[in-house]
């Protein structure tokens, strides 16, 4: 009997899990006019980091989506965006770097993938 518990505590979990959103080196929350601020992190050694991606048409050296480093010496920047889905990758020191934090990438390149939805993480 206690063997059939834990195999089926051990499934609910795993399902519990693999139906979860992933947690990359992202974070939002929903504001009241519906839209989201976004808040990326990404730790590096480079001494000049920027976000880029589709809500920018990946441009990499625009002035709004450079990345400063917070108190931790973790590069951060926090931008507003619809619901929806975006690519993204970070452009640091001029190597393109996928997000290592966020397990959710599209070929064919590995852009990293954020997904917006109600809510907040």
């Amino acid at each position: 009997m206690q063997r059939k518990t834990i195999l089926l505590l051990t499934l609910v979990l795993a399902l519990t899990l693999w139906a979860m959103p992933a947690m990359g080196a992202y974070t939002f929350e929903q504001l009241p006019s519906g839209k989201f601020l976004v808040t990326f992190t990404y730790q590096t050694a480079a001494s000049e980091v920027y976000l880029v991606g589709k809500f920018n048409d990946w441009n990499t050296s625009h002035p709004d989506y450079k990345m400063e480093k917070n108190a931790e010496g973790v590069y951060e920047i926090t931008i507003e965006l619809a619901k929806g889905t975006y690519e993204y990758k970070f452009f640091a020191d001029g190597d393109w770097k996928t997000d290592p934090d966020n397990p959710d990438t599209v070929p064919p390149f590995a852009n990293s993938l954020a997904t917006l939805t109600s809510g907040s993480f």
